[in-house]
């Protein structure tokens, strides 16, 4: 097999990335629930190995939807029963006995879902403890606020977790008024360190910056760079420039089942860039201000051609001048037996 590595949906935006070490889908319930109740029925899919309680309710409706939905370091959103954190001071759900020992940079990620479109999710506390007594805060990502950011699920994660072998985590309500539900609330940590991990992680969902995405466009037939930069063929060519040696494919795209997402949604599933296996292939896009912006950073969809490499045969770098330029760091692809062309974000 030829080793190819296909590109699709550049974009620059803030994102997490990572492997999976638990995630909690909240089991499912025919009918609203306590949470001690359901631990105790063993529903939680974790329930054999973490402690859940809290004065929140196991829901049965409001689930993510097929229209309505994030994606997970473990695939789409799980759609079952979730978590209703109540609009009154002190409600709240927690996690105990995680172990986080021996991770590399683990953080926490969780759907959420706000009822009111002015909350940004700061009347929501994210905690931590190591002795279930004292709580620390958790930084994350603020929620998008106005017209139709409510009853939305987004995907969100916070800041690095310490590591411990007990560790606890809560949502707790400080009375902003706002009701929040929550599902698929899990640790994340980076790949090299998750022993044998089957997944690898999408983006942290809709509901994130993006300065700009590329979708690469349309074509009828395989075209160079050149050839479809002159007929204005990339979403972006009236205000970027796009030139390489690499090619403008028309087959290879993300499809239904082999699909990923970005923070503007799901992969365009249109044309996309094929960097063959000879050395210097090259794709570069030019003219990209990223002037203003809070911790900028670059998102790109891939697929690779075999499945033993990890993409650090493909070199990603920047440059101020166009003649200088600097590698980028990015999380190694898995190398699982079954890792090859499949499209990862």
């Amino acid at each position: 097999m030829r080793k190819i590595i296909l590109i699709s949906m550049l974009a620059c935006g803030i994102m997490s990335v990572g492997a999976q070490a638990f995630e909690e889908s909240m089991g499912g319930v025919t009918a609203n629930t306590k949470i001690n109740d359901h631990q105790a029925a063993n529903g939680f899919k974790n329930s054999n190995t973490l402690i859940f309680s809290g004065s929140a309710e196991v829901q049965l409706n409001g689930a993510a939807t097929n229209t309505n939905k994030y994606s997970t370091p473990n695939g789409e959103a799980s759609k079952g029963a979730n978590i209703r954190i109540s609009d009154i001071p002190g409600t709240d759900f927690m996690i105990s006995g995680i172990n986080t020992t021996g991770l590399k940079n683990p953080t926490l990620g969780f759907g959420i879902l706000k009822g009111i479109a002015h909350a940004d999710g700061a009347d929501l506390a994210v905690e931590y403890s190591l002795d279930g007594k004292k709580w620390k805060s958790l930084r994350w990502e603020p929620l998008p606020v106005g017209e139709g950011s409510a009853l939305i699920w987004m995907y969100r994660t916070t800041n690095e977790l310490p590591k411990a072998d007990k560790l606890s985590i809560r949502f707790r309500q400080t009375g902003g008024g706002s009701v929040y539900r929550l599902d698929d609330v899990g640790v994340i940590a980076a790949i090299s360190d998750v022993k044998s991990p089957k997944t690898v992680a999408k983006p942290a969902g809709p509901g994130l910056i993006s300065t700009f995405e590329e979708s690469m466009g349309n074509v009828s037939a395989n075209i160079s760079i050149d050839d479809h930069m002159a007929a204005n063929g990339f979403k972006n060519s009236n205000t970027l420039i796009f030139s390489g040696s690499a090619e403008v494919q028309l087959n290879g795209a993300a499809t239904n089942t082999n699909k990923y997402s970005t923070p503007n949604g799901e992969a365009s599933k249109g044309a996309n860039i094929r960097i063959s296996n000879t050395q210097g292939t090259d794709f570069m896009i030019s003219g990209i201000n990223t002037t203003g912006l809070k911790k900028p950073t670059l998102g790109f969809g891939i697929l690779k051609g075999i499945a033993r490499f990890d993409g650090s045969d493909l070199a990603v770098e920047y440059s101020i001048d166009g003649v200088k330029w600097k590698s980028l760091r990015w999380e190694p692809l898995p190398v699982d037996e079954d890792s090859a062309l499949k499209w990862m974000y």
